[in-house]
């Protein structure tokens, strides 16, 4: 992903409608997807009103992960590991399943958020039915 704008404190009327806390500021970033593709992924900081940390396992009723799709997997985990990222494992080989061959690991944002590396199967690089 590229980062396409970084507004590092955000302060408006509307956005204190919208998430219904009166004078919030907010740090954003926002990231294009791919060039071909209007989704992007936008990734919020409460500079104010910030919330108590949850539990984010994966395990618990409502949460959820982001699942990124690399090349190379151990390629992207090496880069990350340099960086100081912590992994739940090392990579897994998928072993059943539409994604057969393929490789995934999970991993924890500086919040605790899961987040996920997918290398699909050599046959279908480049499907995204991860």
């Amino acid at each position: 992903m590229t980062l396409i704008r970084r507004r590092p404190q955000v302060t408006a009327d509307y956005i204190s409608q919208q998430t219904g806390y009166s004078g919030v500021e907010m740090s954003v970033a926002s990231f294009e997807i791919s060039p071909e593709s209007r989704q992007s992924l936008e990734v919020v900081q409460y500079l104010t009103h910030a919330g108590e940390p949850s539990d984010q396992s994966t395990n618990r009723p409502g949460n959820s992960h982001l699942c990124l799709l690399v090349d190379d997997l151990q390629a992207a985990c090496d880069a990350m590991r340099a960086n100081g990222v912590q992994f739940k494992s090392e990579p897994v080989t998928i072993t059943t399943g539409p994604n057969e061959g393929g490789l995934v690991v999970y991993f924890s944002d500086p919040d605790g958020h899961v987040l996920e590396l997918f290398q699909p199967p050599k046959s279908t690089q480049g499907e995204t039915d991860g």
